[in-house]
Order: C-alpha cells, then structure tokens, then sequence
C-alpha cells in the first residue's frame, strides 16, 4: 500500500505541474488547450479517488454467535434458528415489528462506508441517541460580562438566554432482493456485499438530504437552512466564480470558526475553481493534496468533494465554506435493524431483504457556515 500511495502522489505531482503549465500559458485559450485542462481535470479526479480507496479503514470482527446466527437468519429466516440464536438477534424495542438486530460488525461496516464516502457526515458533528429525538441547549443571546474591581460590585450586562434546539430522527428503510440460488451459496458472503449495498444506498439518502432536505420527514439540509440563504454572499456573477468572493467568505468567518473550516462543493466547480491564482502572488489558490486521506485545499482551507451540493448556475448555492463540526449536528439511532421477506418476491424465487435506521440532522449553529449563491 505504501508503494501504491508514492505512486499516486508522484502522479498528483505531474498532472498539476501539467496542468499549471497549460493554464499559464495565455490568458485567452483556445479549444485545444481547453479540452487538455479538461482531461487534466479528470485525471485529477481519478487520482484523488485511488487516494481515497487506498486509505479505506477496515471493520472489525464482531461476536462469533452473533454473526453466525445472523447469517443463518439472511439465508434460512427467523423459523430455523434456535431459541439462543433468535436471542442475541433480538431487540428491546416492540417497534422493531419484525426487524431483528444486526451484529455489531455488520452495523460498524455501514457506518464505516457512510463516514468515508458521506461528507457532510465526515465534518459535521455526529452524535447517537436511543430516542425519537434530541434536543439540545442554544444561546439566543451572546455572553456578556464586565470588569470588576477589587472592592467593586458586579454588574450584570445581559441576560443569558438559553433555548432549545430540537432535532428529529427520521426513518430511513431500503430493501435488496436476493435470489434463493445466491443464499444457497455458502461460498457467497452475503453478509459483507449486504453491508455494502445498504451503506451506498444509505449514503445516497442521506447526502442528499443533508444539503438539500426541507426537513418535513427528512433532516434539514444546508441549502436550505433560513438563515443562512437569507445570509448568502452573492458572487456578482451567474457562470464565474471570484477569487475575491471566495476570500470574502471565508475572512467572513469569525476566528474561531475558521480555523477548523472546510469547503463543500462538487467537482464540476472545484474543476472550475483550480484555475484561479492569487491576483498579488499569482500563487494558484487550489493546491493538490500529497498525503492520502487528507483533501485538497482552497485558499489554504480543506476541500470536501460534496456531489449534492448543486453545479454553478444561475441562483444556485453551489459554495458552502465554514465550520460544520459546529455549524450541523447529525443524530443516529443506535442500531440498524433487518427484516427477512420471503413472501413479496416468492415467485421471483426471491428474498427481499430490508434494512432499517433512523437519522436526523440539521443546522445547530448557522454562524459558523457561509453559503455562496450565485447571480440570478
């Protein structure tokens, strides 16, 4: 693996030098050299996706009777397991009408995938609740205090004023079906290709809803969190992006929340935004990562590769920059449950399996993330 990480950063090397050398030739391209950046573009894309696979964590094992048991349930069902198999698959929760726990390793695999491959869920704040909802304390008004003497008495300069900031789990189910030949498989790891499916399709739910959900049985998204549209840095054009409108939302940040800030934004505008230099240093202002698992960055902060947030166009929010581990707060529900249907698909001769979690999130701290809207 180390072999294989040299080798993706000496590529990395060559294609940016490459591509600098394109880009600087003259102010005004032509086709030919618009269609080099192009692939230069893709190439970087390529490079940072391997940099990614590369540093994949792997799942850790989980109880032997456990997994064993809940493998036997996926491909046999509920009615050939034994009174103690049924027992370590069992919930507390009467909710659960059907769904039987799945094993810890199978459960850590998902989560595993989700945090790698979602991303507003590898910044934001992740936190796991056993009920429907949490809430959590929010100042309503900032802190304020006063010098006080020796001898002097305080005073009291404001009020502090505390609310509460709600945040449902909602419910998410997907469903595979699996042919009866591949269960009778034992060769066949279904458990693990279960994990993966479920994970992807779990992602694909979640990112999207997480940027762009309106909060009615689903989390809030960024883009759509009031106050920050209504705070929106308008980049004063509805097809370029400004070097200056970047730098202005970022400065824009207060101090604190800066520091631990990233950009969230897709590739088609990361592949428009590398080609932007600092107007003083002529210094390009996205810089290619040389170590696997760590981003690019942009004007030195971090770039997270957000296929929901939306391409450039017009009134389009296509740039978020800020600190998310403050600004958004995702809630999981302790544990992901299964539900084995022989009966749907029957004369399918298929099996659909189910898979059930429940998830919320949404935007606790809307001063410590910016958005950027393009012209209209």
């Amino acid at each position: 693996m180390a072999e294989e990480i040299k080798e993706l950063h000496e590529s990395l090397n060559k294609v940016f030098a490459e591509f600098k050398e394109v880009n600087d030739r003259s102010e005004k391209k032509d086709a030919l050299q618009k269609e080099h950046l192009a692939k230069l573009n893709t190439r970087f894309d390529e490079i940072e996706v391997a940099q990614k696979r590369v540093s994949m964590p792997i799942a850790s094992p989980a109880n032997d009777m456990q997994k064993k048991a809940f493998g036997k349930f996926l491909r046999k069902g509920v009615e050939n397991l034994s009174p103690d198999e049924v027992k370590v698959l069992t919930v507390g929760d009467d909710t659960q009408a059907g769904y039987l726990a799945s094993p810890p390793d199978f459960q850590n695999r998902i989560i595993e995938v989700l945090t790698e491959i979602s991303p507003v869920r590898s910044v934001a704040s992740v936190m796991q609740t056993s009920k429907s909802s949490v809430q959590i304390p929010s100042m309503t008004t900032p802190l304020a205090g006063s010098w006080t003497a020796e001898v002097g008495s305080q005073t009291e300069e404001s009020a502090l004023r505390v609310g509460m900031e709600e945040i449902p789990v909602h419910e998410q189910t997907i469903f595979k079906d699996v042919s009866n030949m591949l269960l009778e498989d034992s060769a066949f790891n279904l458990e693990s290709v279960l994990a993966g499916w479920y994970a992807r399709a779990f992602e694909y739910m979640e990112g999207t809803a997480f940027i762009a959900g309106n909060a009615v049985g689903k989390p809030e998204g960024i883009t759509k969190n009031a106050d920050l549209v209504t705070g929106a840095l308008h980049m004063g054009s509805t097809s370029a992006v400004s070097a200056d409108k970047l730098w202005d939302a970022l400065l824009g940040l207060k101090a604190a929340y800066a520091r631990n800030a990233r950009w969230l934004m897709n590739r088609t505008v990361v592949s428009a935004i590398r080609q932007l230099k600092d107007g003083t240093t002529g210094v390009y202002l996205w810089q290619p990562s040389m170590v696997a698992g760590i981003p690019a960055t942009l004007c030195g902060i971090p770039v997270v590769d957000c296929p929901d947030m939306p391409n450039i166009a017009s009134a389009s929010l296509s740039i978020a920059v800020g600190d998310f581990n403050a600004g958004y707060l995702i809630v999981d529900r302790v544990g992901i449950s299964v539900l084995r249907d022989p009966y749907t698909q029957a004369a399918k001769s298929t099996v659909r399996i189910l898979a059930r979690r429940r998830v919320g999130g949404q935007v606790v701290l809307p001063e410590a993330i910016r958005l950027i809207v393009m012209s209209s």
